[in-house]
């Protein structure tokens, strides 16, 4: 079960990369939206990812767990 979830949750790091990436490069639309909807997708992700480190090590460095913080700050 431990297995799956840490695939599940690479898949679902993957995607959300994936979808950053189509938003960026998008020529429809406004481009000022897309930006602001990657740089929300992305700081969602690194809290997301963050928690999930937690619970898959043992030992995280500082630097790590504050940049889970930042992505916490910047949503």
């Amino acid at each position: 079960m431990h297995d799956i979830l840490l695939i599940l949750s690479a898949l679902c790091f993957l995607n959300s990369f994936i979808l950053i990436i189509y938003s960026l490069s998008t020529k429809r639309g406004k481009k000022i939206t897309n930006v602001l909807f990657a740089g929300l997708v992305f700081a969602l992700t690194i809290r997301v990812w963050k928690s999930i480190l937690l619970t898959f090590s043992e030992n995280l460095h500082d630097f790590i767990l504050n940049f889970g913080l930042s992505g916490f700050i910047a949503v």
